[in-house]
């Protein structure tokens, strides 16, 4: 855990300019008027430093190794107890000591109270405001003492983490959103006060299943969100589980092993419910936009890369939602596919069609309601064969792939796609699966 210590704020040209007693004017000037906060000069000195970091085992080791660069900032009291003095010390690994700069004059001879404060994954906005997000650790002594003695500085401190952490365990490479924790946004040295949100936090399992930590506690309702690609899970947990110090990981429920969470199937916004037995994609595979192209592909080609014109899959003859085949389940991700030659029927007779020119785009655009009022647009492009490169601008003649083998017995290398043929006609057709055509996925649930 150590080694990433030094990936502390980005802070070095800061910890130069106190090593060499540099004063900061503009700190001075907002010490001013904060109730208790010295507004003197500002100083500088060595400071030495006895204890360290605890660890989150449940050891709780502690140890003193430090980086160079490490930031630890302190809010010094005097002996009534009420009059604090701001500081930051910047780690100076040549030394093995601590160059601190500090607001206002400490007393001598004298153990006191003091509180310090470390971050790891913060950025400093200036020599007395952090700001932080989820991913950000926070560990804090806020009854170490100091005493100054013959012009240098010594503190004792025990720095403990002021959060809990945890992470998911999942399936490698897929994707989790977790919310439902408060984590620290940002951090006044001035008046010692944390700011807290609640935000959803969007990460990938890594290659051994888990995520990176995530650093907060849980919220007033004690519940804990999980979001995959289809799936809303909810459980309430004991606030006692995330108590500052506390780490351990939660696993990524499902729908047959759910542990008592509660879940709810939800779609992305991608996929138009159109009224019908499958929702449509609002954009072709590989588009940018409801109006793009995207990628041209050969039946079976999850990878739109065959360029070949002789005879292509003819032993392949199911591919929907076979990521090796269909590239819409290989590149969005499963439930997504190329469309059967059912669902395009059910598009034609279940819906309204309407033709029209987007004279902006130079584009034929057949836009498509459903039963229930919702629409999506299907722009006409020509299918492609071989190395041939795709029109700049759409044609009268459109062509989608369906993911049903042409069912001639005799003939296992056509298959079945949408024939976008005049202004008004539609229809199912079949071609040969070299030719690279636009795909429009459904969602299936």
């Amino acid at each position: 855990m150590r080694k990433r210590m030094g990936q502390l704020f980005g802070l070095v040209a800061v910890g130069t300019a106190l090593m060499a007693g540099v004063s900061c004017s503009n700190d001075t000037e907002e010490l001013m008027g904060q109730p208790g906060v010295t507004e003197e000069m500002e100083h500088t000195a060595v400071m030495h430093l006895t204890g360290g970091l605890q660890s989150y085992t449940p050891k709780r080791e502690t140890s003193a190794e430090w980086n160079e660069g490490d930031v630890i900032y302190l809010r010094f009291y005097q002996a009534d107890e009420k009059t604090v003095v701001c500081g930051k010390a910047v780690y100076n690994a040549s030394s093995s000591l601590w160059n601190i700069s500090y607001y206002g004059n400490l007393a001598t001879g004298s153990t006191l109270k003091c509180e310090a404060f470390y971050f790891v994954n913060a950025t400093a906005t200036d020599n007395l405001h952090v700001a932080m997000t989820p991913m950000s650790c926070v560990y804090a002594d806020e009854e170490a003492t100091y005493i100054v003695d013959g012009g240098e500085l010594f503190v004792s401190a025990v720095l403990t983490p002021k959060t809990a952490r945890m992470r998911v365990k999942g399936e490698a490479g897929k994707k989790v959103a977790v919310s439902g924790l408060l984590s620290y946004q940002t951090f006044s040295l001035m008046d010692k006060e944390f700011a807290t949100a609640a935000e959803k936090v969007s990460m990938n399992f890594s290659e051994d299943g888990y995520t990176p930590y995530i650093y907060g506690s849980l919220g007033e309702m004690n519940e804990l969100t999980l979001d995959d690609e289809y799936y809303h899970y909810t459980k309430a947990f004991d606030p006692g589980m995330f108590t500052a110090g506390a780490s351990g990981f939660v696993t990524m429920p499902t729908q047959e092993v759910n542990k008592g969470w509660a879940f709810e199937y939800y779609y992305p916004k991608e996929a138009v419910d159109l009224g019908l037995s499958v929702r449509w994609a609002s954009m072709n595979v590989g588009a940018s936009d409801e109006f793009d192209d995207g990628t041209y592909c050969s039946w079976g080609d999850a990878y739109g890369t065959n360029i070949s014109t002789d005879s292509y899959n003819g032993n392949v003859h199911e591919i929907a939602g076979n990521p090796a085949y269909d590239i819409a389940t290989r590149e969005w991700g499963e439930r997504w596919q190329i469309p059967t030659k059912e669902q395009w029927q059910e598009l034609i007779d279940g819906c309204t069609w309407k033709r029209s020119l987007n004279s902006e785009l130079d584009v034929y655009v057949w836009n498509i309601t459903g039963p229930n009022g919702n629409s999506i647009n299907l722009p006409v492009y020509e299918y492609i064969r071989g190395d041939e490169k795709p029109s700049t601008s759409s044609s009268n003649y459109g062509y989608y792939w369906s993911s049903t083998e042409y069912d001639n017995s005799s003939s296992t290398t056509s298959a079945y796609n949408m024939y976008l043929y005049s202004t008004t006609s539609k229809k199912i057709n079949n071609e040969p699966k070299y030719y690279r055509m636009p795909v429009r996925p459904v969602l299936v649930k």
